[in-house]
């Protein structure tokens, strides 16, 4: 099948900045998964606990610079320009909902070990 370069492209950049963000805050957002999955009533931790995943602020970004009415590759450029303040910002952000968390007393849910398929 076909790839359309430029999502591709798209995706990668968008990827790279999740990566740093969950790299760079990666205590803070374990920590806020943990008690956003008590908060969600699961029985454990799940990747989807967490309401301000990386993943979707930054998607949320790329998004808004659309409304701007820049062409791909501009919008590309406009988020590598973003990368290292957008993850400071969304660093502070993680570590004011966990702030808050803890204040309201919600204790973090249990990680739990899963096991492999086929195992």
């Amino acid at each position: 099948s076909l790839v359309d370069e430029s999502a591709a492209e798209e995706n990668i950049e968008l990827l790279r900045i999740v990566q740093r963000c969950e790299s760079e805050h990666e205590s803070v957002l374990r920590e806020l998964q943990s008690r956003s999955a008590t908060l969600c009533g699961h029985d454990g931790v799940k990747r989807r606990s967490n309401p301000l995943r990386p993943e979707l602020m930054v998607r949320a970004v790329w998004e808004a610079a659309d409304v701007l009415g820049l062409a791909g590759g501009a919008r590309r450029a406009l988020l590598r320009a973003l990368a290292e303040p957008l993850s400071r910002a969304l660093g502070g952000v993680f570590a004011d909902a966990l702030a808050q968390l803890e204040a309201m007393g919600i204790e973090p849910a249990a990680w739990r070990a899963t096991a492999l398929p086929g195992r």
